[in-house]
């Protein structure tokens, strides 16, 4: 692995009051439109307050630019209070997210635009596909020691981790990651590396990092991946553990690479565990198809008897992706699973809520392992394929390219949940 010297990569010492607020990759729905949106139109009230009245399909930018990275979309029409102007720019708060909105005219350059992709999705801004500097220089700045970059794969990784064993882990997997997946899902990502990745080695500091970003405020998460830059705590997890997260936000980033456009939540999800959920063996290759986790006997001691001997009875303990198995089986069973028509047509918003959310994201998962590993692994690569040409990313699409119906699918789904978890 090359290390690359700091001068040679980006600068590091960002004044902190330069962060760009950034959106993570639970995004909104976009509707068709040019660059910077709909027209919007400015009203003054009587007693002077401003308010915008801005169309639906208007962008709201962290920064009055045009290729500032796209902060929420206005999905309806709405009059909002003007926090800010700045020429043709106005700050406005939608969604309890701010950022800024064209007043103008579009740019002479994006009158005529090219010829716009399938409604089903939402192009990437340019910024999501390079690593936002700013923001991958405040991430650097919070770790210990001043750690240099390390190349691995198309990835360049920061971390202040100081256990070798892990640390190593985490270089390996990142840099075996994009051979998996253009084997796992038939697709080549583009290898520049121009996606960082950060990895804190105490949780105290990516609190930090998450606090000083405006979106990611509220996220109470692990682990993120948005605007180019990965980033992650692997404090209180195993090496294996640390190196599962560290897969999945990176899966994210190749997505983007690999579609450069939004994924429904269902796929993105789905292909990020998917990955994950693989064991790594001591080279750091994922090996597909397995299913990490682990599961152990717990023996719990019961009464004495009057000899002063204890029967002990054994439990069953399970972890990591076998435990997301067991749930879902238990969810299948139950009735209480979630029925794919709506799995599949879940807007980001419904499926990030924090009610099922866990059960959505682990049906996801296995839904993809089963149309690859089971249904049809050639089919559903044309499916990706073509989603990656601009073709339709809906359910009729998937089914149409899996060549079933709802109910063979869901069926079949449901059969195959049953044998899968009965060999683990």
């Amino acid at each position: 692995m090359e290390r690359y010297s700091r001068g040679r990569t980006l600068p590091l010492r960002f004044a902190l009051a330069l962060l760009l607020s950034t959106s993570v990759l639970a995004q909104e729905e976009e509707t068709e439109g040019n660059v910077l949106g709909a027209a919007s139109e400015l009203l003054i009230e009587r007693d002077e307050a401003q308010a915008v009245l801005l169309g639906a399909g208007t962008r709201l930018h962290e920064e009055p630019h045009r290729h500032a990275p796209v902060v929420t979309v206005v999905d309806v029409e709405a009059t909002l209070s003007a926090i800010e102007r700045r020429e043709e720019w106005v700050r406005v708060s939608f969604g309890g997210r701010i950022g800024w909105a064209y007043l103008g005219a579009p740019p002479a350059e994006d009158v005529t635009p090219a010829p716009p992709p399938p409604a089903e999705l939402e192009l990437l801004p340019p910024d999501e596909l390079t690593a936002d500097q700013e923001r991958l220089a405040l991430a650097v700045s919070l770790l210990a020691g001043d750690p240099e970059p390390v190349a691995a794969g198309p990835f360049l990784v920061y971390t202040d981790v100081k256990g070798r064993r892990k640390r190593e882990l985490l270089y390996k997997a990142a840099k075996h990651l994009a051979d998996a997946y253009e084997q796992r899902y038939g697709l080549s990502p583009q290898r520049r590396a121009s996606f960082a990745v950060v990895v804190f080695d105490r949780e105290r500091s990516y609190r930090q990092f998450e606090d000083s970003v405006a979106d990611l405020r509220q996220l109470d998460a692990e682990g993120h991946a948005g605007s180019g830059v990965a980033a992650l705590v692997a404090e209180g997890r195993s090496p294996q553990e640390a190196a599962a997260l560290l897969v999945h936000e990176l899966a994210h980033l190749l997505n983007r690479r690999a579609f450069h456009a939004s994924l429904p939540p269902w796929l993105e999800e789905g292909i990020a565990n998917d990955l994950a959920y693989c064991r790594l063996d001591r080279a750091g290759r994922l090996q597909p198809q397995t299913l990490g986790g682990q599961g152990f006997i717990v023996e719990i001691p019961g009464p004495a008897d009057r000899f002063g001997r204890r029967a002990f009875s054994g439990t069953v303990h399970i972890e990591g992706p076998l435990a997301s198995l067991s749930l879902l089986k238990r969810k299948i069973a139950a009735g209480e699973a979630v029925p794919l028509p709506e799995l599949l047509d879940l807007t980001w918003r419904e499926f990030v809520a924090p009610e099922g959310r866990e059960l959505r994201y682990v049906e996801s998962t296995f839904l993809v392992r089963y149309l690859l590993d089971e249904l049809s692994a050639d089919a559903f690569r044309r499916f990706l394929t073509d989603l990656q040409a601009g073709g339709a990313a809906d359910a009729p699409a998937l089914l149409g390219a899996m060549d079933v119906g709802w109910e063979r699918l869901a069926s079949g789904f449901e059969r195959w949940i049953e044998q899968y978890s009965g060999g683990r």
